[in-house]
């Protein structure tokens, strides 16, 4: 308590102290001056008091990448410059996928420059199947797709749904084609013109786009040919049947030989 006290007092005492001296040298004309600086003349610290003038700034000149700058004290007025490129050059040319690249100098301060070229926009192309629709065993058909693709990138920028509304001969083919195949596994040809033209009088266009709107594979269904009719022939006596229900030479020795025959 008593060292706070005498803290006050001390406080107390060097107010006291300032007072009388800025009295005496008000009173005497007695000044401490600080020196002037650009924006204001010379003060005395004590009573106010000026004299003169301020310096005034010295403005350095502003630069490309800098504003006005006085030198006295570091203050700044306006704004920089900016660079001033000469003729851009393109370094790599922007795509529809990636921002190219530009070059030039400053005609100022000569500092070499580069620059971003933003990506161009893509350039759409036709409409494209991307999933085929399918035809169903009976005879409905499940949508596929399409879009309008970037003719540069290939990326889709638009899609929509593709499918087809079926005609009474086409849906009813299908159906046909579906039951006779799971039935004799016959080749594609064999079954469109001999089987649905030849036996249900289908006509030839409504056979064959459901054959080959089919989900079926015709060199799995010679290999269920031989293995539903290899009990009691030969290899030569099923050869010469697969022969004459259409099957090329490939597709029947790659049947007879997966099923061991």
């Amino acid at each position: 308590m008593k060292d706070k006290k005498k803290t006050i007092l001390v406080i107390a005492l060097a107010g006291v102290a300032i007072i009388i001296i800025s009295a005496i040298g008000i009173y005497f004309g007695y000044h401490t001056w600080n020196e002037a600086t650009c924006s204001k003349p010379k003060t005395c610290s004590i009573c106010g008091k000026t004299e003169g003038e301020a310096l005034g700034h010295k403005w350095r000149d502003a630069t490309c990448t800098e504003p006005q700058i006085c030198s006295v004290c570091d203050q700044t007025k306006g704004e920089k410059l900016g660079h001033d490129p000469d003729k851009w050059s393109t370094i790599k040319e922007a795509t529809c996928t990636a921002v190219g690249e530009k070059e030039a100098t400053c005609k100022r301060c000569k500092k070499s420059l580069t620059e971003e070229i933003p990506m161009v926009d893509h350039t759409p192309g036709e409409w494209t199947v991307t999933k085929d629709y399918k035809v169903n065993r009976d005879g409905t058909v499940t949508p596929g797709a399409e879009a309008v693709l970037c003719s540069v990138c290939n990326k889709e920028l638009e899609t929509r749904e593709y499918t087809i509304e079926l005609t009474n001969g086409q849906k009813n083919a299908v159906i046909r084609a579906y039951e006779e195949e799971n039935f004799w596994h016959v080749s594609r040809d064999y079954l469109i013109n001999d089987v649905l033209v030849g036996f249900d009088y289908f006509s030839i266009e409504d056979a064959t786009f459901a054959v080959d709107h089919m989900d079926v594979n015709f060199d799995e269904q010679a290999v269920l040919y031989v293995k539903q009719n290899s009990s009691g022939q030969s290899r030569g006596g099923i050869t010469e049947m697969m022969r004459y229900y259409g099957y090329t030479e490939e597709q029947i020795n790659n049947a007879l030989e997966e099923t061991g025959i």
